[in-house]
């Protein structure tokens, strides 16, 4: 018996593509790695190796460099995203290497203000990975392996956390100045993924929409299923001019950030706009005002669901795993001067 629509076995992943996601994901093991990193080497002040043998840190100054990752997250993700668009997100990544590499060996300085510095550059890198590796891998894998390949981001963001513990744990226990190297270590996974960055391909979404749609069907030939990547190249063109003429027809009526925008209208992404092209108000050429992308007030133009939305990933924010690594300092002290 014939088999039914939809009963196919999806292609086994190539391992080029296996390749590719599990260096981009060294991004996220260094975003779980930064959060957990302090905590690491700073729970038990009477350890051989801690890190308060070394450096003369109050639980001020400690919870200011927890901290210190945070804010410049924050300002990272939020202004990441245009550059991410100019320059790739593998690109990107190389960037975020620069961080990760430059605030790991600051963060193994025994110097407060110096390892806050580090912590701060650090942030850099976490804000930017956040924006670059789900969307990469979302962007490279199949539609069959999407989801499964999408959660390989969270997955290697708690196995760098746990790496950050364990090493710490072993350098700070067995070795003098332990936390040095177990600080210093950080740099590592960011070192691995910059000697590899040639097995880490542009998103070749990314590629048509700057006009390089030879380069994108070679990645998906290379990264993907070879039958179908002249179609795959082909329909992705399809849906970038179909948010085209969706971001001209709101430029023409004015309708940007008035709350009747659909979801879909604000992801579209003008590729001729990224390539520095505009078009005619009242035409198809390529001359006149500038087809503006979304902005947020876009976003927050779509009213209560935005709000909803921005609000209780907010909340997930500062309730959630991610306060863990600013409180259990203060939490452990608290707990060792009761037990005591």
């Amino acid at each position: 018996m014939a088999p039914m629509p939809g009963d196919e076995k999806p292609l086994p992943l190539p391992r080029n593509l296996w390749v590719a996601v599990l260096l981009s994901c060294q991004t996220s093991v260094l975003f779980g790695w930064g959060l957990a990193q302090l905590n690491a080497v700073t729970g038990d002040a009477e350890v051989r190796g801690a890190m308060q043998k070394d450096v003369d840190i109050t639980s001020t100054e400690l919870t200011a460099a927890q901290v210190a990752v945070y804010v410049t997250a924050l300002i990272a993700a939020v202004t990441g995203p245009k550059y991410i668009e100019r320059l790739g997100a593998r690109d990107m990544l190389l960037w975020n290497d620069v961080f990760y590499i430059v605030g790991g060996v600051l963060t193994a300085v025994p110097e407060v203000h110096v390892i806050i510095a580090g912590r701060l550059i650090m942030g850099l890198g976490v804000g930017l990975g956040t924006c670059c590796v789900p969307p990469l891998i979302a962007e490279l894998s199949p539609t069959a392996h999407r989801g499964a390949l999408g959660c390989l981001h969270q997955i290697f963001v708690t196995v760098g956390a746990l790496a950050a513990a364990l090493l710490g744990f072993a350098f700070c226990t067995y070795a003098e100045h332990g936390w040095v190297f177990a600080n210093a270590s950080f740099a590592l996974p960011a070192l691995l993924q910059l000697a590899l960055k040639h097995r880490i391909p542009h998103s070749p979404r990314w590629l048509v929409r700057h006009g390089r749609p030879h380069e994108a069907e070679h990645v998906l030939r290379l990264y993907g299923d070879p039958d179908a990547a002249e179609e795959g190249v082909r329909a992705m063109q399809r849906e970038l001019d179909a948010g085209d003429r969706n971001l001209r027809s709101r430029s023409r009526s004015g309708s940007a950030g008035t709350g009747g925008n659909s979801p879909r209208d604000l992801v579209a992404i003008p590729r001729d706009r990224a390539a520095g092209r505009s078009y005619e108000a009242g035409g198809n050429d390529d001359k006149g005002a500038e087809v503006q992308g979304p902005s947020w007030g876009d976003v927050f133009g779509l009213g209560w669901p935005a709000v909803v939305g921005f609000g209780l990933a907010s909340y997930q924010s500062i309730s959630g795993i991610n306060v863990n690594p600013i409180l259990n300092p203060s939490i452990l002290n608290l707990m060792l001067i009761l037990i005591q």
